[in-house]
């Protein structure tokens, strides 16, 4: 099944690393059907909701907040509402000072503009084109990073099951959201960063965070190696794509950047999470107050009255464990997708996609396969990427609603408190290992001085 060379690292792939990859693709496809069991289950026996309401949020959902001439008729009955939205703005002379603005970041709208302009011609080839950039960006380094399956069907069908049969992927598609191509960005300049081209590795990841913002974090990675020359150059490229997009908007760079703000404080002003459909630690603590566990319901409602201080919290030790040198890049790279998913309120499903960059870095690192806790992680992260949408039944019927708690809100979050949990006991691991080679240096250095 698996080929004797990795084409990425040169080194030969080992008889562990062929029966590991077995075992995430067994796990993830075994659960998946699961999944999809329980889905038939419950929507046909309880007649309840559509296979797209558990597998991601809603066909039929459409467009809002934008003109009404821009709304195309739906193909079926979707209209991949979040392609919609950007695609639509970016055909405003600016989309931020507009009753139909919206709060994207402004090299968004710059990279979405051809596909705005296609779809007055054609909506069907503007977003089949889209979704064809978001899985040839996502499929293609993802693909690359399973070189070590030499043989070409088992390589597709590990793609197939532990990418394209995510929860995440299907989430991104369904939505047509930015995400993809922010995913797409991290994991080209991680392979590009491995393999020593550190000016394209800080172009993509700045590229990313010009999209999304919250992905600045992986530009972490060139501090963690005291790239200091790098991680400005990749900071300065992120402000210039920015600044860039911000001059292609009439109004110009003031009114632009005073609107953006405001958008974005606009949304984060109305602090609801679609719990549901939600992996925050927000969508979290809302599921277990909802649930009305003793204890844990009182102790939810607490934390969401301080949940600005919480979330502070949350950042400033994610940020430092993700600067620690003692980490594996492996675990920086499961800090940075548990920052980008667990943090922001509301973190719909296509979100938990930056979990690929970890996954990508272990297929890469071959002594990555001889670490208990970063094996551990991964089966964690194949959990974390098998679609749960499926509503928790509280009294005697299931819920039908987009703030009722759901599998994803209450395992998603804990999985990734776990992720957390692995990462801090590895590195106070190291720790303790480091202290105690001090030691026994120390000691023999002792000895040997009073031998001679």
């Amino acid at each position: 099944m698996i080929g004797t060379e990795h084409q990425l690292t040169g080194l030969p792939a080992t008889s562990e690393q062929k029966e590991f990859v077995a075992r995430i693709v067994a796990l993830k496809l075994s659960c998946t059907i699961l999944f999809y069991s329980a889905v038939y289950l419950v929507s046909e026996y309880f007649d309840q909701n559509r296979l797209d309401d558990f597998l991601s949020f809603k066909a039929n959902d459409g467009p809002g907040f934008i003109q009404p001439s821009c709304i195309p008729e739906p193909i079926g009955v979707h209209y991949f509402g979040d392609f919609v939205s950007v695609a639509c703005h970016s055909r405003l002379p600016s989309p931020y000072l507009s009753i139909f603005s919206s709060n994207y970041f402004p090299f968004a709208y710059l990279i979405m503009r051809p596909f705005g302009h296609l779809m007055k011609y054609s909506f069907t080839l503007s977003v089949s084109l889209f979704l064809l950039a978001t899985c040839c960006l996502i499929l293609i380094p993802m693909w690359r990073c399973l070189s070590l399956i030499e043989e070409q069907t088992s390589r597709l069908t590990a793609l197939i099951v532990v990418v394209i049969m995510s929860y995440p992927f299907f989430s991104v598609i369904d939505r047509g959201n930015i995400q993809g191509l922010v995913v797409g960005f991290i994991v080209i300049g991680l392979i590009a960063f491995q393999q020593d081209r550190k000016t394209w590795a800080l172009f993509f990841l700045a590229a990313a965070t010009s999209l999304k913002g919250y992905p600045f974090i992986f530009m972490f990675i060139f501090l963690r190696k005291r790239e200091w020359k790098y991680f400005g150059s990749a900071l300065l490229a992120s402000f210039s794509f920015t600044v860039i997009s911000l001059l292609t908007f009439s109004g110009g760079f003031s009114q632009n950047s005073s609107g953006l703000f405001n958008k974005i404080k606009e949304l984060s002003d109305k602090g609801s999470s679609i719990t549901g459909y939600s992996n925050s630690l927000k969508a979290f603590l809302d599921s277990v107050s909802a649930l009305k566990i003793p204890l844990l319901a009182n102790l939810s409602q607490s934390i969401s009255h301080h949940y600005i201080v919480m979330i502070g919290f949350m950042a400033g030790l994610l940020m430092f464990l993700s600067l620690q040198r003692r980490i594996t890049e492996f675990d920086f790279l499961v800090i940075c997708a548990i920052f980008g998913t667990f943090m922001f309120d509301p973190s719909p499903g296509y979100v938990s996609l930056l979990f690929m960059a970890p996954l990508a870095e272990f297929f890469l690192s071959n002594h990555l396969y001889q670490d208990k806790s970063s094996r551990l992680s991964v089966l964690l992260i194949c959990l974390l990427l098998v679609p749960k949408g499926l509503p928790i039944k509280t009294g005697s019927g299931w819920p039908r609603c987009d703030y009722c708690p759901s599998f994803n809100s209450v395992l998603n979050p804990l999985v990734q408190l776990l992720l957390l949990f692995i990462v801090i006991f590895s590195l106070w691991r190291s720790h303790q290992f480091q202290s105690e080679a001090s030691r026994l240096d120390g000691t023999n250095h002792y000895h040997d001085e009073h031998h001679d």
